[in-house]
């Protein structure tokens, strides 16, 4: 009899243990919250430029240096404020981008950056009964409504969410989402498919840690004014993820990006490799 007790006791302990192993997470935007985002970025990239031989005489009749060295150190600031819940389970939100820094060399010499057109501007909208932004307008007095189109759709099409599986995970449990996109790249787009694998690998108190394992495959085959350009990448990274259970939202992630890139215009060849580190910290409170 003592047997079975202490059986039935190590077992309700094994569940227990078990439980306190495992929480379910979710990815949503809270009403009545404010959000101040801070990220840094650096990034390395060598590019070397090649064709046939007209093109390669003419590279070095024009002295271009190679390959060519480019170095960018960014940082960007923004709060997100968002408003009451409203009785459709919808409630509004604020976005403004409040500095952003950009500090560029190429072959060591300082480069000149314009301003980015999302700083200082206002961006307006609604947060569905899922937690997920949707911009619906930008208050600005410097852009023109074709560029506030562009940037609105910009903005909605960068909203992905990490898709959290329904059910509790516990430490050592994985997930994979995949993220098709096209960015705009001046006047062209580029076709961006973002695959990340996700590892619990610790919780504490309403914190939970994970690994990130990203890859990504780059596609831009186009015509602009009858030039046909071609272009094909993949990158490779991985990182870390803090996220807040509590707040339904990451709290820090830091990432370490390898990517090469060709691409091909007329008989102009350019293969480009970039490393980039990443750094976000989101500190989150109640209005």
């Amino acid at each position: 009899m003592k047997k079975i007790y202490y059986l039935i006791v190590l077992v309700g302990l094994s569940t227990a243990l078990k439980a306190q192993q495992s929480a379910l997470f979710k990815y949503k935007y809270l009403p009545k919250h404010t959000y101040k985002i801070n990220m840094k970025m650096l990034m390395g990239m060598e590019m070397a430029m090649g064709g046939d031989s007209a093109t390669v005489a003419k590279l070095k009749a024009q002295g271009a240096k190679q390959p060519m060295v480019m170095k960018m150190d960014m940082s960007l600031g923004a709060n997100i404020i968002t408003g009451a819940l409203g009785p459709t389970q919808t409630f509004p939100f604020e976005m403004s981008y409040n500095d952003i820094t950009t500090k560029m060399t190429m072959n060591g010499q300082e480069t000149l950056m314009p301003k980015n057109p999302i700083a200082g501007e206002k961006m307006i909208g609604e947060c569905d009964a899922d937690g997920k932004l949707r911009v619906d307008k930008i208050n600005s007095t410097s852009a023109n409504e074709q560029l506030k189109a562009a940037m609105t759709d910009m903005m909605n099409k960068m909203q992905a969410q990490i898709k959290f599986p329904e059910k509790p995970l516990a430490i050592g449990d994985s997930f994979t989402q995949e993220i098709p996109m096209s960015v705009p790249a001046g006047v062209l787009n580029m076709d961006i498919v973002i695959k990340t694998i996700y590892k619990l690998t610790g919780l504490k108190g309403t914190q939970g840690y994970f690994d990130t394992d990203m890859s990504m495959e780059f596609n831009m085959n186009t015509e602009k004014n009858g030039v046909a350009l071609v272009g094909k990448g993949t990158g490779n990274g991985m990182g870390k993820m803090v996220y807040a259970i509590d707040k339904s939202y990451p709290v820090a992630m830091d990432t370490d990006f390898d990517m090469i890139f060709n691409m091909a215009v007329k008989e102009m060849k350019m293969d480009m490799k970039m490393k980039m580190k990443s750094n976000i910290q989101n500190d989150i409170s109640a209005n």
